[in-house]
């Protein structure tokens, strides 16, 4: 197996030969991101460098996006508590001006009539730790027993997958 890394793309390139064919796979950051197992043990690298509350606000935010009207006022409040105010443990790490900006909305304007701007505010702020991670953390994940264990766990999911594909086609006379 050949392996070359793209510093541009944050990715790693990876040649897979199955039956003497040989296909390149790339796992990107965004690849990592998406696939459920990746998050998982990319969330377990950054715990171990405790550096988790950027993926940690990642998904607070995705999850705030899909909340309603009713609930997003609390939640706006325990976003900024938990990941905006300066010098809290789990501060995140965006622009001061990104920060004040979500501060003012969520502190002194009726968040809920101005759900898309605060949450355009929340995609930048997410946007910025999303950079982060890919440029930080990333790369170190990249070199990590996790990410060797990534790519073993999710080996064997493909076969697994594939081996169902197999049971699933009716065989030939």
């Amino acid at each position: 197996m050949r392996s070359g890394r793209s510093l541009q793309d944050n990715s790693l390139h990876l040649d897979v030969g199955r039956d003497g064919n040989t296909s390149v796979k790339t796992l990107t950051f965004r690849h990592v991101m998406q696939d459920p197992l990746g998050r998982m043990y990319f969330m377990m690298f950054l715990e171990k460098e405790h550096a988790e509350e950027n993926l940690i606000f990642f998904e607070s935010v995705e999850n705030v996006k899909k909340m309603s009207n009713e609930a997003l006022s609390t939640a706006a409040t325990d976003l900024v508590a938990s990941y905006l105010v300066p010098g809290v443990e789990t501060e995140v790490n965006i622009s001061d001006q990104m920060k004040k900006n979500i501060i003012r909305m969520a502190e002194t304007e009726d968040v809920a009539s101005k759900q898309e701007e605060f949450i355009k505010h929340l995609e930048r702020a997410q946007n910025e730790v999303m950079m982060i991670l890919a440029m930080g953390a990333f790369p170190r994940f990249m070199n990590s027993s996790y990410f060797v264990q990534y790519k073993i766990k999710s080996k064997q999911r493909e076969q697994a997958a594939e081996h169902n594909d197999d049971l699933r086609q009716p065989e030939r006379a």
